[in-house]
């Protein structure tokens, strides 16, 4: 059941950072990669990464509030 609650949580994500955890870990380009892909600065594909990492944690463990 975690991973559908991770697949669950991946697609209440913003679609920005939907697309840039679905490049980055899914296709597993390298962060510049993806800033080309999504014509996005790497310095925002980073921050977009750190925002859903953050709230597929909080997810995961249970605070949904984050």
């Amino acid at each position: 059941m975690e991973g559908e609650r991770l697949h669950a949580a991946i697609r209440a994500l913003p679609p920005a950072q939907r697309a840039a955890i679905a490049l980055f870990h899914f296709e597993e380009m390298t962060v510049a990669e993806t800033a080309v892909a999504l014509d996005t600065p790497a310095g925002t594909i980073k921050t977009r990464l750190m925002h859903a990492r953050l709230a597929l944690r909080a997810v995961l463990e249970g605070d949904d509030h984050a």
